[in-house]
């Protein structure tokens, strides 16, 4: 009787002390999360760092306007610019031309069956927002006098054609006004100060 009674008194104590202990085990577990909270806590101030960061960020947002404020660099609307593949093409675009005018493409092209084929024929686009007669035969010259001092230029020339565009507002491609040419283009001195001023050489055609 005794060892059954104290079978009995030990079977009763185990349960309690493993609940007792089960018990204080959720207690344990909660206290070891309470920290893991505080712990996980500390990220989201960093997180408010990030966002605070984030205000540093505004100036290159900025950015955008200056590359506003560059756009309009392009001289007239409408006159689109298209790169030379030779040499002497690039000294032609690079002609300074007044009124507002620019050079947009400039081609080379087999001269006539009975010409020398070692010379070349060029023909000039020009692009403004408009050119009298008067003017185009100024900025005509200014392109011959270019060609004439290019690296590889008014030796090879035979013909040169200088075709003034016009920009027109809404529309989508420029209006031609008219083309000037001369020929035997080294037969010319292409000099401002000769008793012939060489605006007066050019002849107009539609070609």
């Amino acid at each position: 009787m005794i060892v059954s009674a104290a079978n009995g008194t030990l079977g009763r104590g185990v349960p309690e002390e493993t609940s007792t202990a089960s018990s204080s085990a959720p207690e344990v577990t909660t206290a070891a999360s309470e920290p893991e909270e505080t712990a996980e806590a500390t990220p989201e101030p960093a997180e408010g760092t990030s966002a605070a960061s984030s205000p540093s960020e505004v100036p290159e947002s900025s950015a955008p306007p200056a590359t506003s404020a560059e756009a309009p660099s392009p001289a007239i609307p409408g006159c689109e610019v298209t790169p030379a593949d030779t040499a002497l093409g690039e000294d032609i675009m690079g002609t300074e031309l007044p009124d507002g005018a620019v050079v947009t493409a400039v081609t080379e092209n087999r001269p006539d069956s009975d010409v020398d084929p070692s010379l070349t024929w060029v023909r000039v686009e020009v692009c403004s927002a408009g050119l009298s007669a008067e003017h185009h035969r100024v900025v005509a010259t200014d392109i011959a006098i270019a060609a004439r001092d290019a690296a590889e230029g008014g030796d090879r020339i035979w013909r040169l054609s200088v075709a003034s565009w016009k920009a027109v507002d809404g529309a989508e491609y420029p209006e031609r006004e008219r083309s000037l040419y001369v020929e035997d283009f080294s037969m010319y001195t292409w000099d401002r100060g000769a008793a012939v001023p060489p605006e007066g050489t050019w002849e107009e055609s539609g070609g």
